[in-house]
């Protein structure tokens, strides 16, 4: 065993705990997931919530955010997709999403054949900020309206985010 010995160690074994690190260190929360569910294949399997727990646990453990903020948004590189697409945009949404973690928002090109583009994810943290006071308002909707408003003027088509405020679906 090694100094840093957790739960899933002993679990797993070295080679199982090896190759959930990587998965969680390359690939997130999502591969970590199947590498421990993998894991505890041989031994009767594991429920998709265990894995997901022990997943986040060892988040925790290496240090590693399972959450972290997205990079700022680049306009003109989505600009260049939306002009790529074989599709030619007809306005530019802003959209709330939202995973285990929280809300994040979307934006997408809503193309004339009747297509969506993703062209960027905006998240500053997880709902957590909720309880600790950190929010509203919503630091993703402020970068969303700016970078939305931009990439729509620069390819000439209208800007719709129909709930500004506060992530959600009621009007």
């Amino acid at each position: 065993m090694r100094d840093d010995d957790t739960a899933l160690l002993r679990l797993v074994g070295e080679d199982g705990l090896a190759r959930v690190d990587a998965a969680i260190r390359e690939r997130g929360l999502l591969a970590g997931v199947i590498a421990v569910r993998e894991a505890f294949r041989p031994r009767g399997g594991l429920s998709l919530y265990d894995a997901r727990d022990m997943v986040l646990e060892r988040f925790g453990e290496l240090g590693i955010d399972p959450c972290p903020p997205t990079p700022p948004l680049d306009v003109e590189e989505m600009a260049s997709r939306a002009e790529g697409h074989p599709s030619r945009p007809r306005e530019v949404a802003a959209v709330w999403d939202g995973d285990d973690f929280g809300w994040y928002l979307v934006l997408e090109a809503h193309c004339e054949d009747g297509s969506t583009l993703g062209l960027g994810r905006i998240r500053r943290g997880g709902d957590l900020r909720l309880f600790n006071g950190r929010v509203p308002p919503w630091p993703e909707a402020v970068e969303g309206r700016e970078a939305g408003t931009a990439l729509a003027a620069r390819l000439g088509v209208p800007f719709r985010f129909d709930h500004p405020d506060t992530p959600g679906f009621s009007d």
